[in-house]
C-alpha cells in the first residue's frame, strides 16, 4: 500500500477524543499523528514500506500501531501513542490513510478539521540532492 497523506488543521481541540475514537474505527488503514512531531513525509514513507514488509510477523498486530512505534522508534505502542498521539494542543495533524472515501467522509464528519494546501513537514526530494539552496 502506497499511504496517502493529508496535512490537516485542527481549528476545535475541545472535539479531540472524538475524533481520536473515529479514526480508530476505520475499516480501512487510518492513522493520525501531530505533525509537529515529525520531521519529514518521507520518515512516515519509509516507516510504511517497513510495516508492509513486517507482513504479519510482529506481536503487533494493527497497522496503524506498527507505523507509530517504527516512526517514534520504540518497542512500546504506549511510549509511541505518547509521542506521536493527537493531544489537547495538538493543532496541526498528518493523517495516513487507504481509502479515499473513508477520508472524505471523515472530513465531513468533523468540519472542525480543515484540509491545508501547505505542507506542515518537508517532503525529501533526492532528484534535488545535487543542488545547493
Amino acid at each position: 500500500m502506497s499511504p496517502k497523506l493529508k496535512h490537516l488543521f485542527l481549528e476545535d481541540s475541545s472535539q479531540i477524543d472524538t475524533i481520536i475514537d473515529a479514526a480508530k474505527n476505520q475499516k480501512h488503514f487510518f492513522q493520525m499523528m501531530d505533525a509537529d512531531e515529525l520531521s519529514s513525509e518521507t520518515q512516515i514513507i519509509v516507516a510504511m514500506d517497513h510495516v508492509e514488509r513486517n507482513n504479519g510477523n510482529s506481536r503487533v498486530k494493527k497497522k496503524e500501531n506498527l507505523l507509530l512505534m517504527f516512526i517514534a522508534g520504540t518497542t512500546q505502542i504506549s511510549r509511541a501513542i505518547s509521542t506521536l498521539g493527537l493531544k489537547d494542543a495538538t493543532r496541526r495533524i498528518i493523517a495516513v490513510y487507504e481509502s479515499e472515501a473513508e477520508m472524505t467522509s471523515f472530513l465531513y464528519n468533523f468540519p472542525c478539521l480543515k484540509e491545508s494546501k501547505a505542507r506542515f513537514i518537508p517532503l525529501d526530494n533526492r532528484e534535488l540532492d545535487h543542488e545547493v539552496f
